[in-house]
């Protein structure tokens, strides 16, 4: 008998048939055999090489071949070991009149078919890309249906349902026989099966499950299930149907067919769900295929996520959808409308005539965990050096080496592959990487979503910071739990001593500030604002050096030199940390886009000002930088012209000269002893970021007056810290600082802020000479020069020591104690204690406990004249004790020649 064509394919070799059909496989050969193990099998649609075609040769030097399919539920055979024309006609390479020669010849019955012959109109395909089915196999599909109808727990369950029997059997519903999962080893059996009924309206040989609970022995889900791509089920044939309406799953489709059957709707509407439950098929992606119906309508049940399933299926269709829900007196889904609560056709009816368009729903970002499914705000966050959700995250560079699969002469080998990976470390001493999210196919590259691998949304990959000073040693100890960091205030002693050996400053306590600036600036993200630091002197007074002090201690830390507005605007963004910028007044005066420099950094100092749309006139790129953090900034003129009430002032002036030996004698911090410092610092804040989030929110609750936003970050950390002298000092400072608001011109004001002053430093008794020098220093703090004949006649002994008594801010009753210091014989005066408790409670309103009474020699504001802060507020005691000093040098010389 001559060969006929269709048996030319079954003895090609398997690998031609499969790279045909695009089909990946893994060859091994075995006992004389070879198989071709399937990446993703086309008969039970099971992935990980399990499935496969053996391949051997005859005696007769034909090829043969023979199918292992192990998901026979999910197959559709009813067997692990289908016909390899079974195979050969799923995947497409056989026709229907192919397969059918094959199966008439097999059964040496050529004249009648053992197969139901399928005409080409039988063979369904649900889109150009969506595999053919068969029809279904009656003798396999029978066993199924008597199986249901044998097992009176299962049926009573669809009729409980109220489902009837015809229904029942005109849905072809039957129960799945025992197998063993290769893959779990476990048995499943009488799940409630149900066949594909296609677009014409027939049953074919795929088939989707339920669990029935009870009865259904190891479900793979609580609900329902299936293998395969995803398809649309119909209730019955598409052809002549005016409207459309998509259900939730199969039990709705049927349950909906059984009550509106005898009714005019049963021909004009038609009934479909995905086979997939919340995925949809790829032809409803496709607006071309609404096109056939007046009217859509989407009926999924009543809840979040029969809401999310609408909204997402209405962005695809191209076209308005009404959504038709149950309403919630009559019950939670469909089965409970049409059979618990007497739902009837008329009123089904009426349902869909009221129901409104379908509209997108943009839920708040909040939501994206909770609901799962739907259109959320979209609110990525620039996770480099960020403060999120109780977390502080910081980004590295590793190398990353791995184990890598290639196929080579059809042999898999393992390759070993290296790159460099950024990733980002969680204050909680885990480490997450950077992936893109699964997007449809035809999105966008810029619509793409980067996430962390703990979910967080990203607006961009996060970069390892090229100014980064937190070294991989020492987050490895973190992240291993083997790091030991000290006691905050045993660290701000270190950078204290740092300081201090670098750059003289005529405020001792202008040093607090800066020592509590240091750890400002490595847990900046978690506080709303923070300060800006403004160096303000003449110039060789240290400042450009007190900028590279900081930058050796601080977080992160950039020094901006004389480069572009753009690039120095880019390492801002970059460096996300402290920045150094020396001669701002020369910026701001180089052009336009210099300007626009100084104007962002008018706004750094607060998160929500400080994210600013820029624009590289050179380029003319549009970039959305960050310019938030601490800064430093130095000139030499005054600062209300450049960034006005949100900086810290910190004065410089050059070093006395009978104290630049003593001070060059103090010995410079170590660069080891520095970067061991940071690494310190980064490792305390990771391991206290908590607790620093909960101080700052106890002291500067939400929606409070944030009169002093800026020095907030500061009191936290001196809070945190225990340190009373460093804390103390910080107090002062500030109280200083806060006087350069006030109104030079009302003399009662400055009396009154200069006596506080001097309270707060803990003097409760003090002198008119000394309290005079006070006010004279808060007039002369905002000029930057030496003082000569500037001070007003209020500023005068005479005229301070009126008000006092008119004010009765010193106690009258109480007699005055005189000391003579320096050949100046002073009268002392107790402050009156009711001003004295004032005071204590102004501050206190504040969170700050000030050391009243503390001094316990009033005399102690007479130091070093050379570091004294008065000195060039024409101290009349200097004078005197100038000429004391030098008299007593003079006698000293003498004696010393005497001898």
């Amino acid at each position: 008998m001559k060969p006929i064509p269709a048996f030319e394919i079954l003895r090609e070799p398997v690998s031609s048939v499969l790279a045909r059909h695009g089909i990946r496989y893994r060859f091994r050969s075995e006992g004389g055999a070879d198989w071709y193990n399937f990446d993703k099998c086309p008969l039970c649609r099971h992935e990980g090489y399990q499935c496969g075609v053996c391949e051997s040769q005859g005696s007769d030097g034909r090829l043969h071949h023979s199918v292992k399919c192990w998901h026979v539920a999910d197959n559709g055979f009813g067997t692990d070991t289908p016909p390899y024309e079974d195979f050969l006609f799923n995947i497409g390479e056989l026709t229907a009149e192919q397969y059918q020669q094959i199966k008439s010849y097999r059964s040496g019955q050529s004249s009648r078919p053992a197969f139901p012959t399928p005409a080409k109109s039988t063979v369904f395909s649900h889109s150009a890309r969506s595999e053919p089915l068969r029809l279904l196999n009656p003798d396999y599909h029978g066993k199924l249906r008597k199986r249901l109808r044998e097992n009176k727990p299962a049926l009573d369950y669809l009729t409980g349902r109220g489902l009837h029997i015809s229904i029942i059997q005109l849905f072809g519903l039957g129960l799945s026989e025992p197998y063993v999962s290769r893959k779990t080893g476990t048995e499943q059996a009488d799940a409630l099966v149900y066949p594909i009924k296609g677009r014409d309206g027939r049953l074919y040989n795929k088939y989707g499950y339920y669990n029935v609970p009870g009865v259904t022995k190891n479900p793979s889900a609580n609900n329902g299930w299936m293998a395969g791509e995803v398809r649309t089920y119909y209730a019955d044939a598409a052809s002549g149907k005016k409207a459309i309406f998509v259900c939730e799953g199969a039990k709705d489709v049927w349950r909906h067919w059984q009550a509106l059957q005898d009714s005019s709707l049963a021909s004009e509407l038609l009934l479909v769900t995905s086979t997939h439950g919340s995925a949809f098929p790829e032809e409803w992606k496709d607006p071309a295929f609404w096109s056939a119906w007046e009217e859509v309508y989407f009926g999924h049940d009543n809840d979040e996520a029969g809401e999310a399933m609408a909204a997402k299926l209405g962005g695809f269709i191209g076209r308005d959808a009404r959504r038709v829900v149950v309403p919630k007196d009559l019950g939670k889904d469909w089965t409970d409308f049409w059979q618990n609560n007497g739902g009837d056709v008329r009123e089904f009816t009426q349902l869909l005539e009221e129901a409104p368009v379908v509209s997108l729903k943009v839920s708040s970002a909040e939501d994206q965990q909770s609901l799962g499914y739907g259109r959320f705000a979209y609110r990525p966050v620039n996770i480099n050096g960020a403060f999120h959700n109780g977390h502080l995250y910081y980004t590295v560079q590793v190398l990353n080496r791995e184990i890598a699969f290639e196929e080579k002469e059809g042999q898999t080998i393992t390759v070993e592959v290296e790159r460099l990976e950024n990733v980002v470390i969680r204050s909680d001493r885990t480490v997450h990487s950077i992936k893109w999210a699964s997007a449809p196919k035809g999105t966008r590259e810029k619509d793409r979503v980067l996430r962390l691998s703990d979910g967080t949304l990203i607006d961009r990959e996060p970069q390892a910071n090229k100014y980064g000073t937190w070294s991989w040693p020492s987050i490895k100890a973190y992240l291993e739990c083997k790091s030991t960091s000290r006691p905050l205030s045993e660290i701000l002693r270190d950078v204290l001593a740092h300081l201090k050996s670098s750059v003289w400053l005529p405020y001792d306590e202008d040093y607090a500030i800066l020592t509590f600036v240091v750890p400002v600036t490595f847990a900046q993200s978690v506080f709303d604002s923070v300060p800006l630091i403004f160096l303000n002197g003449p110039a060789g007074t240290g400042k450009s050096e007190m900028g590279r002090a900081m930058a050796r201690v601080c977080a992160n830390a950039y020094i901006c030199g004389q480069s572009s507005a753009a690039s120095i605007a880019r390492f801002i963004d970059e460096s996300r940390g402290f920045v150094v910028m020396d001669d701002l007044e020369l910026i701001g005066n180089r052009g336009a886009e210099y300007s626009d420099l100084v104007q962002a950094l008018k706004l750094s100092y607060n998160k929500t000002t400080a994210v600013k749309l820029w624009t590289d006139v050179k380029t003319m790129r549009t970039q959305l930088l960050d310019f938030y953090g601490v800064k430093m900034i130095n000139n030499t003129q005054g600062a209300d012209q450049i960034l006005g009430t949100r900086m810290l002032r910190i004065q410089t002036r050059k070093i006395p000269e009978n104290i630049k030996k003593e001070f060059g004698e103090l010995a410079p911090t170590e660069h080891s002893k520095l970067i061991e410092l940071r690494n310190e610092l980064h490792t305390w804040t990771f391991e206290n970021v908590s607790l620093i989030g909960a101080k700052y929110r106890e002291l500067y609750p939400k929606g409070t007056d944030r009169s002093d936003e800026i020095t907030a970050p500061l009191k936290v950390m001196a809070v945190l810290s225990g340190d009373t002298e460093l804390h103390s000092k910080l107090e002062i400072a500030l109280t200083r600082q806060k006087q350069r608001a006030m109104d030079l011109d009302d003399p009662k004001e400055v009396m009154h802020e200069a006596l506080k002053n001097l309270i707060a430093q803990g003097y409760d008794w003090i002198s008119i000479t000394h309290l005079v020098l006070e006010m004279r220093s808060l007039i002369n703090q905002d000029y930057g020069k030496s003082f000569t004949n500037e001070i007003p006649q209020w500023a005068q002994p005479e005229w301070v020591g009126r008000m006092l008594r008119s004010y009765d801010l010193i106690d009258q009753h109480e007699a005055p104690r005189r000391h003579r210091v320096f050949g100046a014989n002073l009268r002392f005066y107790p402050i009156q204690p009711a001003y004295l408790e004032e005071v204590r409670s102004f501050f206190a309103a504040d969170g700050v406990e000030i050391p009243v009474g503390s001094r316990q020699d009033p005399t102690d504001f007479c130091q070093v004249c050379e570091t004294c802060p008065f000195r060039t507020l024409a101290c009349e005691i200097m004078v005197r004790r100038q000429e004391d000093e030098k008299r007593n040098r003079q006698q000293m010389t003498h004696i010393t020649r005497g001898h």
